[in-house]
């Protein structure tokens, strides 16, 4: 199975400044952890490899990826997709690992001082801790919405054992 980023820079700048030249094998690098561990874990393995090696073309799939509204006790409920979930983790790694990032108070330049590791390390992780719990929040709309379209995903209730909880925590 060839692996295929799910997302791109201007998907994270849809929801963080970043900058668009931002070194692109270390974004290929974090989108490849972030899809190999935390989407695999979010999916289950069978639905995982299955919608990786699809097209993503087009049908379920596609939603699944890019979201849509479906009905849910004659609710209109508004999925969207696992595109923010991937750019929230994406952010959460490129926080702790990157030395410039731009965060929802602006730019921060993180710098290699002996006396300020510990200062820097604690806002990294500040930082990347609210990424991943927005992300969770994405993650539980994801989980509602495949057990509400479970007959589409026959794969998601195959692992549904593992994925019948609420909260999930993913560390990255």
């Amino acid at each position: 199975m060839a692996e295929t980023n799910l997302i791109i820079i201007s998907d994270v700048q849809a929801y963080r400044q970043i900058d668009s030249k931002f070194n692109q094998v270390r974004f290929d690098t974090f989108c490849q952890e972030i899809q190999r561990k935390n989407l695999r874990g979010l999916l289950g393995d069978a639905l995982y490899y299955a919608f990786m090696s699809d097209t993503r073309a087009a049908g379920i799939y596609k939603e699944l990826l890019d979201g849509k509204q479906y009905q849910e006790s004659s609710n209109s409920i508004q999925y969207y997709g696992l595109k923010p979930i991937l750019c929230y983790w994406w952010l959460a790694i490129a926080a702790r690992e990157s030395e410039l990032f731009h965060s929802n108070v602006g730019a921060i330049q993180f710098v290699n001082n002996q006396q300020q590791n510990f200062e820097t390390a604690k806002e990294k992780e500040r930082i990347a801790t609210g990424y991943m719990e927005t992300a969770q929040t994405y993650a539980n709309d994801c989980i509602k919405f495949l057990s509400a379209n479970a007959a589409s995903y026959p794969l998601w209730i195959a692992s549904s054992e593992v994925n019948q909880t609420n909260f999930l925590t993913f560390r990255v």
